[in-house]
């Protein structure tokens, strides 16, 4: 999982800064980036200071709430432009997740994990794969996924092409094929009886690239005192 981290750190009470390494439900998240955003609020204090202090609180999480919600969607986008994979696949493998310590929400957290668990990479399938037919045929004995053997007729050359960029070329993996119902691009090994998935990057790895990262940083520091203020002009309008 890849984290970053929204750090409540106005310094306005009741709320009190949590320490860096005080965040209890991050507790054995592997590949983690914590982005500490210390926002400079000198110009809202004045308008926390008109709330009650139960109404601070309240204001500063519900500003963290939407900002790492538009944080996901900024995120969803990025990565979409960046790869040829489709947002509807991107969104379920990022979720936001709050930290409630002491009753407050302190920490807002995006997080981005693998679509199956244990592994960083996904088939090269979900990335427009097409079948190239090659110029002729042979017949092997192949080791099926279900681990039976079939007299296959093969293409010789060909293979299966695919576009992992939004902007790059399309490449061709020699010899490999789709099988499994359409669902997974496959490719010979050793003398060519044996099989193996073709695997590419997946959403946790593409989340972790310094320019996506950089973009959606961008946005968390400039949303983030936008939906500061918006909370405490509602929670001030309701008196």
């Amino acid at each position: 999982m890849i984290v970053y981290s929204l750090l409540n750190s106005c310094g306005v009470p009741p709320l009190a800064q949590p320490h860096r390494w005080a965040f209890p439900f991050l507790a054995g998240v592997h590949h983690v980036i914590r982005i500490d955003i210390r926002h400079n609020i000198h110009e809202a204090a004045g308008k926390l200071a008109a709330l009650r202090n139960e109404l601070q609180g309240k204001a500063i999480n519900a500003a963290l709430k939407k900002t790492a919600d538009k944080a996901k969607a900024e995120m969803t986008r990025q990565i979409s432009g960046e790869f040829n994979i489709r947002a509807g696949d991107v969104r379920p493998q990022m979720t936001v997740r709050f930290d409630r310590s002491g009753g407050q929400v302190q920490v807002a957290a995006l997080q981005a994990f693998g679509r199956r668990r244990g592994k960083r990479s996904r088939n090269v399938i979900a990335f427009a794969a097409r079948a190239v037919p090659g110029k002729g045929k042979k017949q092997a004995f192949v080791l099926m996924p279900d681990g039976t053997w079939k007299t296959l007729m093969l293409p010789v050359g060909g293979g299966v092409s695919v576009k992992i960029k939004r902007n790059g070329p399309r490449k061709l993996i020699p010899g490999a094929f789709i099988g499994n119902k359409g669902r997974t691009v496959f490719r010979r090994t050793g003398d060519g009886r044996g099989i193996e998935p073709v695997e590419t990057v997946d959403v946790p790895q593409m989340f972790n690239m310094k320019r996506l990262n950089k973009a959606v940083v961008t946005k968390i520091t400039a949303d983030f005192p936008i939906e500061l203020n918006r909370a405490i002009a509602m929670y001030l309008s309701r008196g």
